[in-house]
């Protein structure tokens, strides 16, 4: 019978979709940038395709960052927008 694994704390799941998060806008800037004749759709399978290595890379990233003192903060869906919408304005 295989262990049953440990769940993940509140702190682990958001260090991995600010990683995933990253990962994704890096990637479709890079896409973007390189190889700008791609379709959405053939996007999306490039993803696939690279999103997990791209997630390490990201996720080691953020390690390096967080060694040097410096640390990404999640905001809120809903506080998320007014900066933005603040410097459009």
């Amino acid at each position: 019978m295989e262990p049953t694994k440990t769940p993940l704390t509140e702190e682990q799941k958001l260090r991995r979709r600010a990683g995933r998060t990253l990962a994704r806008a890096m990637f479709v800037e890079r896409i973007k940038e390189t190889r700008p004749e791609l379709t959405a759709e053939e996007r999306k399978e490039a993803w696939k395709a690279e999103g997990k290595a791209e997630t390490r890379r990201a996720m080691r990233y953020l390690r390096k960052l967080h060694g040097s003192g410096i640390g990404l903060t999640v905001v809120a869906a809903d506080a998320a927008g007014t900066d933005a919408d603040e410097a459009a304005a």
